[in-house]
């Protein structure tokens, strides 16, 4: 799952992407984004999908979960996040 500190390592600090740029591509609002990436707030099941859509990291989701749980987790939300990184 993406963490607050993958979130500060590598979209903040090694790829110079702000918190609002996040928040926007996620539709996540910026202040929970705030509150994760300090630690204050934990990460829900659906931030989480939101957040590897944009970090290219769905694959990790679906490592986590069995097929037909990935899938009702997912659904088409990863075609719906705008892509931040690689």
């Amino acid at each position: 799952m993406v963490s607050y500190e993958v979130l500060r390592d590598e979209l903040f600090i090694a790829l110079g992407f702000t918190q609002n740029a996040l928040a926007c591509a996620t539709g996540v609002p910026p202040r929970r984004i705030s509150e994760i990436v300090l630690g204050k707030s934990g990460i829900t099941a659906d931030t989480a999908v939101r957040l590897a859509a944009a970090l290219g990291k769905t694959e990790h989701l679906k490592a986590d979960y069995e097929p037909e749980d990935a899938h009702r987790l997912l659904g088409d939300l990863p075609t719906r996040i705008k892509r931040l990184a690689a």
